[in-house]
């Protein structure tokens, strides 16, 4: 009786999950973490050791071989409840049970964790960058289309005839066809006003009419007096012709000299220019020499410009004048 009560005292499962022998000495313990550890054996076997001598000590009879398959499934009855304890408490863990909740003496602070706050640097909806389109809606239908086509342009003929009078001066008076109207050759398309130009015959007539008494005056014999005139008239006309183009060809030749001194002054004075230009380089004159030679010669440079000016003029403004002597011959020899 008592070596069954020390069998089944061998092993006991506390509250807490943990396995403890008799005499204190703990075969396996499982800890917070779901790990079953293993104590120092030794004073388990050292209990074993006394478990069998106390065996020992009892008379060897029929009653220690009765007790030998107990010892043996109590034993297994403890590794069995071991093994289901740690089963137990992984697939515990596998589950995702809850963790264990710890009670301890301070005051539970609630913590609230706030609500998402959008961030000011959080970036706006960007729109979207395809723009809007304007669509039509028409309703389909049967219809007539035209074959035209509506342009703003200018229009061309392919050959142009331009239609004037010979005379100047003139003006339309009437125009006898439209625009784009076919015309024939010969065929009168405008009228003009001829006011002026009867004007200028009814003139050339009494020219014509005084001139034809003049003549008559001539071949009946005028005074003597008069023909002394006409021809005084005629010779001074003459003199002053003559002169005129005795004295401008004179006033050319001279302009023309002056433009050949002053060529000639620009080449002297240019050759001056471009040797102390070359002495004032090189130091061997003075500042002040290099600017009169340099005056003297944009100096030529105009002399030249006046007198090809003078020239120009000369025969520009006698040319008129000759012409205007010319034309008083011719009038006083027709009187």
């Amino acid at each position: 009786m008592t070596r069954n009560t020390l069998d089944e005292q061998r092993s006991q499962l506390n509250g807490s999950g943990t396995i403890t022998e008799p005499d204190h000495q703990q075969r396996s313990q499982l800890n917070g973490s779901g790990t079953i550890t293993q104590p120092d054996q030794q004073p388990l076997h050292q209990a074993n050791h006394q478990e069998q001598d106390s065996a020992s000590s009892l008379p060897s009879s029929g009653t220690s071989e009765s007790q030998s398959p107990l010892s043996s499934g109590a034993g297994t009855l403890v590794m069995a409840m071991g093994i289901g304890i740690m089963l137990t408490f992984l697939g515990m863990r596998l589950i995702g049970t809850a963790p264990k909740v710890q009670k301890t003496d301070s005051p539970v602070e609630t913590v609230q964790t706030p609500a998402a706050v959008p961030s000011a640097e959080t970036p706006a909806a960007v729109p979207s960058a395809v723009p809007a389109q304007t669509v039509t809606v028409a309703d389909v239908k049967t219809t007539t289309v035209n074959r035209t086509l509506e342009a703003i342009g200018s229009v061309a003929a392919f050959e142009e005839i331009r239609v004037k009078s010979q005379a100047t001066g003139l003006q339309i008076k009437q125009v006898l066809v439209r625009e784009g109207e076919f015309v024939k050759a010969g065929q009168v398309m405008v009228r003009l006003d001829n006011a002026v130009l009867q004007a200028q015959l009814a003139q050339a007539q009494a020219a014509v009419a005084q001139a034809e008494a003049r003549l008559a005056e001539l071949k009946a014999g005028t005074r003597s007096e008069e023909k002394a005139q006409a021809r005084a008239r005629l010779d001074q006309a003459k003199a002053r012709l003559r002169q005129a183009q005795a004295s401008i060809p004179r006033q050319i030749d001279q302009a023309k000299a002056q433009v050949t001194s002053a060529e000639a002054q620009l080449s002297l004075a240019k050759r001056r220019y471009e040797s102390q230009k070359k002495l004032i380089a090189e130091g061997a004159i003075s500042q002040d020499r290099y600017n009169e030679v340099e005056s003297q010669y944009f100096s030529a440079q105009a002399n030249l410009s006046e007198a090809q000016q003078r020239l120009e003029q000369t025969r520009n403004t006698n040319s008129p004048e000759i012409a205007q002597l010319e034309a008083a011959v011719v009038e006083a020899q027709q009187q």
